[in-house]
């Protein structure tokens, strides 16, 4: 099942006039998808294209290109996308890109980047006082160790 199904169910649960932000855009089919939901407001996308280590797939390394690549679909596809109005990109790290919002603006926050046991902790810290009450912290790659042991521990700590 894709993510943006599994975030619609979500979303629709929240109500109306739903601020989202994706932390981690990699081609924008998140923000895509989810702009045509009625109840939604604002998509935001925060994503600095950088090169990283995705230490949850062997630890591999995604280059400068690759990323850049990336971005070059995610802006093409939000261009071409009906409801490009309500998607806004922020190319910026997340720690630097979490200064731009008041606490409590969103309605959900959704961390789909940082594939690092530090990182994940450090996402979860950064983004979740911008979550409004009710609201929901969601996240991806839950099933895998390195990401739900972070989450577990952040948030009992």
């Amino acid at each position: 099942m894709s993510s943006d199904i599994c975030l619609s169910g979500l979303i629709l649960s929240l109500g109306k006039n739903i601020n989202f932000v994706e932390i981690g855009v990699l081609k924008g089919n998140n923000l895509v998808a989810l702009s045509h939901h009625d109840n939604i407001t604002k998509l935001y996308g925060i994503d600095n294209y950088e090169s990283y280590t995705d230490d949850l797939h062997g630890e591999y390394i995604v280059s400068k290109v690759l990323s850049q690549y990336n971005k070059k679909i995610a802006t093409e596809k939000i261009e071409n996308c009906i409801h490009k109005d309500k998607i806004q990109l922020i190319f910026e790290d997340s720690r630097i890109a979490v200064n731009k919002f008041s606490d409590e603006f969103f309605d959900f926050v959704y961390i789909d980047k940082n594939f690092t046991y530090d990182g994940v902790s450090e996402d979860i810290n950064d983004w979740y006082p911008k979550v409004k009450k009710d609201g929901i912290l969601g996240g991806h790659d839950w099933y895998t160790p390195l990401i739900s042991q972070s989450v577990k521990d952040t948030l009992t700590s």
